[in-house]
């Protein structure tokens, strides 16, 4: 139920500060960059040959190889403000779907924000290209050859990121991918939120004691809609089982996309 919110500010604002336009350069080898950012890590690196630069941002997880993709694009390459989109890895890859949602960014560029499932990002640390069809007149496609080097650059980022919330890095459970997802359901989301057409992401630090039990959640980041935020931690600490440990305290990262369900 929980795909994707709208394109994150402050992902946008870091692409655009780590871009330096200069008029018809080569990008093809651009360099990876990992900004360190207030709750954030974000892997980013500019691409394409015109005048100004695209560029590929991603807010990574602090615990695992996936996030949330930003495209800023110089022009509008796809179609509406949100939609599914279909994207291929290559080499080999086959179409799969994803969520997007897009829009201007105010700086006389477009952003696009994709989410893909977590059977999808096994695949990304070893291709090459990431082609994205949105409907528009013309996919687009990335560079992403040394991607996975890019994110083993950011584990440093991410440890330091927990250390701020008060988690032990080496003492993280990560959920198998599509369980946390099945934790949540449509008739979770908050009446208020729906009333309101609210969507956002709540980004949320799990304790967990020695037996597997969730003793405490506290929002990291918030959504700024509280009903979304503490819906979020609701449910997490009812629903959520991990398995048992010989460390007394441990600690499950979790984001939480609220996207109002389509009935």
């Amino acid at each position: 139920m929980m795909t994707a919110g709208a394109p994150a500010g402050a992902i946008i604002a870091l692409a655009l500060q780590a871009a330096t336009p200069a008029a018809h350069v080569d990008r093809s080898a651009a360099k990876w960059g990992v900004e360190y950012a207030p709750n954030q890590c974000i892997i980013n690196r500019a691409f394409g040959d015109g005048p100004k630069p695209e560029i590929l941002a991603i807010d990574v997880d602090p615990q695992s190889d996936r996030g949330d993709i930003v495209l800023l694009m110089p022009e509008k390459a796809w179609r509406g403000t949100s939609g599914t989109a279909a994207v291929t890895l290559a080499p080999g890859g086959t179409k799969v779907p994803a969520r997007w949602v897009g829009g201007a960014t105010g700086h006389d560029m477009y952003a696009i924000k994709l989410s893909l499932a977590d059977d999808q990002w096994k695949a990304v640390p070893t291709a090459e290209t990431l082609v994205v069809d949105a409907g528009a007149d013309r996919p687009i496609a990335v560079p992403i050859k040394g991607i996975g080097k890019a994110f083993v650059a950011a584990k440093t980022c991410g440890r330091d990121l927990l250390q701020s919330w008060g988690a032990d890095p080496d003492a993280m459970i990560d959920l198998e991918p599509g369980v946390a997802a099945r934790l949540f359901t449509a008739d979770d989301y908050p009446v208020d939120a729906l009333r309101g057409n609210q969507q956002g992401l709540v980004k949320t630090l799990v304790t967990v004691d020695a037996k597997g039990k969730p003793t405490a959640c506290r929002v990291v980041v918030s959504s700024n809609i509280a009903s979304l935020d503490d819906t979020s931690c609701r449910v997490l600490m009812t629903r959520s089982t991990f398995p048992p440990s010989d460390k007394p305290v441990r600690y499950h990262y979790h984001r939480t996309r609220w996207v109002i369900p389509a009935y």
